[in-house]
């Protein structure tokens, strides 16, 4: 994930300043999960069986293995 970060100059690391761009990690609340038939979905939970699964809110497929 590449993010945008506004640098100051610093003439004594010898910085340039303006937009540079820095790899970053993403949250992982701003992952979307993918569904085989919707692609990228909000999830709800249900109990199948004795399991609680997640289920894709479109369609209705269990997101799980």
């Amino acid at each position: 994930m590449m993010v945008k970060k506004h640098v100051r100059p610093n003439p004594q690391r010898n910085v340039k300043g303006g937009i540079a761009e820095q790899e970053r990690a993403i949250p992982l609340s701003n992952v979307a999960l993918v569904c085989s038939t919707c692609g990228p979905v909000r999830i709800g939970h249900e109990v199948r069986g004795d399991r609680k699964v997640r289920v894709c809110k479109k369609c209705g497929t269990t997101l799980d293995k």
